[in-house]
């Protein structure tokens, strides 16, 4: 039991600490190749851009990470395209808080989505639908460390001939957290919770 409340103090430190630092203008884009359209993601304090689903366990009294929704971006057309292929993908990245380190380990990524394409044109944004992923917290609660993740969104826009015309690398800052019928906010998802 020792080793449960040392795992959920140290939890919650790093919760609390991420969410003082988290901003308040929710996405930020982290990589940009070619060209592209107008985009953004849905991702404010109101309204982020991912969920994270929780299922409780009994026999431990927390609630275990089940699954990450992440909602699609805005996309336009490069201008001038009245009926441009387009496509978002999103992957989930995961790293590792032990209680022996000041510091986390490194973000690996975890999962990448398949490609969801539609048809836009300049001044309509893609009829995309949100996306998700069932997660396995393989760190048992308790244990000397604790699992982070988050989520990063691709946009990428393509060439009448079918290549890649541009693409973009959005990450997602702000996460709902879904445990029955408790909500709240924070800055990513851990593998379990209070």
């Amino acid at each position: 039991m020792k080793r449960f409340v040392r795992h959920v103090f140290v939890v919650a430190a790093l919760v609390g600490a991420l969410a003082a630092a988290s901003p308040v203008m929710g996405w930020t884009e982290v990589d940009r190749t070619g060209t592209t359209g107008p985009h953004s993601l849905t991702d404010t304090n109101t309204n982020p851009g991912a969920t994270c689903v929780y299922d409780y366990v009994s026999g431990w009294e927390v609630w275990e990470l089940e699954h990450i929704y992440v909602n699609p971006p805005k996309i336009k057309a490069v201008a001038g395209n009245n009926n441009q292929k387009v496509a978002w993908t999103f992957t989930i990245q995961r790293r590792t808080w032990s209680i022996f380190e000041d510091d986390p380990g490194p973000w690996s990524n975890r999962y990448t989505s398949a490609k969801q394409f539609a048809f836009t044109d300049a001044t309509h944004n893609a009829a995309f639908t949100q996306r998700g992923i069932a997660v396995n917290a393989p760190i048992e609660p308790g244990g000397d460390a604790a699992f982070q993740y988050r989520a990063q969104v691709k946009a990428i826009w393509y060439r009448a001939n079918g290549t890649v015309q541009g693409t973009s690398t959005m990450r997602v800052q702000k996460y709902n957290h879904y445990q029955d019928l408790d909500t709240f906010k924070g800055s990513s998802c851990w593998d379990y919770t209070l």
